[in-house]
């Protein structure tokens, strides 16, 4: 299910949040990784 190609402005607007918040993941991942290899 591919939601860009939805019409819907909701659908947009749920993949830029989810984009965001998979990217906000990531760094808390780094950020998780950096501090327990101290």
């Amino acid at each position: 299910m591919d939601l860009r190609h939805s019409p819907t402005p909701a659908a947009g607007s749920f993949a830029a949040v989810a984009e965001r918040g998979l990217l906000g993941f990531g760094l808390l991942g780094e950020w998780r990784r950096s501090g327990m290899g101290e």
